[in-house]
């Protein structure tokens, strides 16, 4: 009887150590986004919310370690605008827009949610890796707004 109780303890003391690790999903974590790990390109995939008219298909934004965002619309000439991000928000400071943002997927997905002017507004970008730098969303050369404006 002992060795049965034993075994019991034994038993839930395993099951109740296993708990943190079953069903723990690596891949959604959320990472805090700073002015280092923003860095990069990045292809926008998805845009809801908001006004779904001023934002371009396959906007791709490289954020620059200087402050600078290069904002290009499919066939479109790129626009520079100055960014700073603190605590999670992205702020374009040449027209004052703010997203609160972090970072899912390993980090290669950047979401982008507005703040203010862009209330509403949810974009997500994929993180372009170097010589993939195809989508699948398509262009509209008419649609020349960027997330970078009201």
């Amino acid at each position: 009887m002992i060795k049965k109780l034993r075994f019991y303890k034994l038993l839930i003391s395993v099951l109740l150590f296993s708990f943190p690790f079953i069903g723990s999903d690596c891949n959604n974590t959320t990472t805090q986004v700073t002015n280092e790990n923003i860095q990069g390109s990045w292809v926008l995939v998805q845009n809801t919310g908001g006004s779904q008219h001023d934002i371009c298909p396959g906007e791709t934004a490289d954020f620059q370690s200087n402050g600078v965002a290069v904002l290009t619309c499919p066939n479109q000439d790129p626009i520079n605008r100055n960014y700073t991000v603190t605590n999670s928000v992205l702020k374009f400071t040449d027209t004052q827009v703010e997203y609160n943002v972090n970072l899912t997927n390993n980090n290669n997905t950047l979401n982008m949610t507005g703040i203010g002017s862009v209330s509403g507004r949810i974009l997500s970008y994929n993180k372009i890796i170097s010589g993939n730098e195809t989508s699948n969303v398509p262009t509209n050369p008419s649609q020349s707004k960027n997330s970078s404006e009201r």
